[in-house]
């Protein structure tokens, strides 16, 4: 959730945008047959976005920002994924919950 949030907050910064971080929300989605995990951001209310040199962004309310795909894969895709493209999974590293892993391949 923070780190789409941030986006908005880093394009204020380094653009001298004024987004009202508060006046979005993250809103994901998670397809478990694709493994597709889509990222929005929705606005909270009519609003308009200016970034410097005259550009002017309007929002209505609950208009979404498609924000990323983050795919999703299982241990055994990766190793799939891994072999055919010629390596080999010598290491994985997971989160406490294991829902998400870190895997380190070697070349084969």
């Amino acid at each position: 959730r923070e780190f789409n949030l941030n986006l908005l907050q880093r394009i204020n910064e380094e653009l001298r945008a004024n987004f009202n971080v508060a006046a979005f929300e993250h809103y994901p989605t998670y397809d478990p047959v694709s493994g597709a995990c889509k990222s929005y951001l929705i606005s909270l209310r009519g609003q308009q976005v200016t970034i410097p040199d005259s550009i002017e962004i309007k929002f209505t309310k609950n208009e979404y920002i498609f924000m990323e795909v983050s795919q999703k894969y299982t241990v055994e895709q990766t190793d799939e994924i891994a072999n055919r493209c010629g390596f080999e999974p010598v290491a994985r590293f997971f989160d406490k919950n294991k829902w998400f892993a870190d895997v380190i391949w070697k070349c084969v």
